[in-house]
């Protein structure tokens, strides 16, 4: 009984049985009707159009994956491209659209088998030689991609069959698995200028307004069958935190990105909505640039991290939904988290210390907008406060959400 019971939902799950067949099946085994009805539930059904309630985008939003520097086109731009290999929720390493990898000894060459039988949006058979086409675009001192520092130890990336490349490093990286991951790093045909979101994912480009809408469609040749189950997606442009919000609950939007902690509490209130808890691996932090004045002094440095009281932070900007870091960016869950370092902590007096060593006077200024985080401006108020209590002056500078 049970073994036909799993065949039936194999049959419903791929096409080939309708639900109401589904159904009758399951009770001729014996089945019950609330199991039947709950493997039903289990099963996605294609179809409907989804609609994103997304911050973080801009005027200047680029189709061009090595131009993403926003949280919007982090989240449009995989819906029609791919990368060579994904990051899963175990933090480790699968592949994608590389089937394989391996590494030569010392890890300074790697050689990645490609997947066959892809094919991009303009029906064109993806192989070796659109994929070093790709990763090269990020590559030279022309080119302006976000992950060029990454890709730069790279000195040679060359196909070596027609679906196989080889990548050459002037150094052992044991990670590059893990950067061949990055969004940025999205693969088009061999020629693509990149501005018309040629890829080989599950959704087809169909109109892009930068910093209003993209409306993309589902991909009826898409090499993977476990996903791109919505016919259409339209991802709408909401810095505001209170419209996105307002969008939110009257359902004009199916899912919204960069949640309010301070709203929380009426989404449990809401009997239509199911919060779920999940630790993800995002970080928030106040970035320096280490290789420019000020913040090239360790001091300094050193002294703005004491100067930061973290626990304030997260407890009355994030409501606890969250853990204080340790200036990496990586999470406890992570495998690489590095368990041994020291937690700092804020110390005003230690802070006011290395202050003074630094030998700097004067304000520092401190930019940030409501899209960088929510809460991102109260947490820089909080920040300012904790720091002038160790003789620091922060002045805050509050930008445009669309800059």
């Amino acid at each position: 009984m049970n073994q036909l019971f799993i065949e039936l939902r194999a049959k419903l799950k791929t096409g080939s049985l309708s639900r109401r067949d589904f159904l009758a099946g399951a009770l001729a085994t014996g089945t019950s009707l609330t199991l039947a009805e709950a493997a039903l539930a289990d099963i996605p059904r294609r179809g409907g159009n989804l609609v994103l309630g997304l911050v973080g985008d801009g005027a200047g939003d680029s189709l061009d994956p090595a131009l993403y520097n926003s949280n919007y086109m982090n989240c449009v731009g995989p819906q029609f491209y791919d990368t060579l290999t994904i990051v899963d929720e175990q933090v480790k390493a699968r592949p994608s659209l590389a089937e394989s990898w391996d590494a030569k000894p010392g890890a300074k060459e790697w050689v990645i088998k490609l997947r066959r039988g892809v094919t991009f949006h303009n029906d064109k058979s993806m192989t070796a030689d659109d994929v070093v086409f790709s990763l090269n675009h990020h590559r030279g001192k022309d080119s302006k991609s976000a992950v060029r520092a990454m890709v730069a130890p790279i000195t040679e990336i060359k196909a070596t069959d027609k679906f196989e490349i080889t990548i050459t490093l002037d150094s052992g990286n044991a990670d590059i698995p893990y950067l061949l991951s990055d969004w940025h790093l999205a693969i088009g045909p061999e020629g693509s200028p990149f501005n018309d979101a040629v890829g080989t994912g599950a959704f087809i480009l169909e109109s892009f307004e930068p910093g209003v809408r993209t409306r993309v469609r589902r991909n009826r040749n898409d090499w993977r069958d476990d996903r791109g189950y919505v016919d259409s997606v339209e991802s709408l442009a909401i810095n505001n935190t209170t419209a996105r919000f307002a969008a939110f609950l009257s359902k004009s939007v199916h899912i919204i990105d960069k949640v309010d902690p301070s709203t929380v509490a009426q989404i449990e209130r809401n009997p239509q909505f199911q919060l779920f808890h999940i630790s993800g691996t995002a970080h928030v932090s106040f970035p320096m640039f280490c290789d420019a004045a000020p913040f090239e002094n360790a001091d300094l440095r050193v002294a703005l991290k004491l100067a930061i009281d973290r626990e304030a932070i997260l407890t009355k900007v994030l409501r606890g939904y969250g853990m204080v870091g340790n200036d990496q960016p990586i999470m406890s869950v992570d495998p690489f988290f590095a368990v041994d370092i020291p937690q700092r902590r804020y110390d005003p007096d230690q802070a006011k210390f290395h202050y003074a060593k630094s030998g700097h006077s004067g304000p520092l200024v401190l930019t940030t907008a409501e899209t960088v985080f929510g809460g991102a401006v109260e947490a820089a108020q909080i920040f300012q406060a904790s720091a002038a209590r160790a003789g620091i002056t922060i002045q805050i500078n509050r930008a445009p959400n669309d800059g």
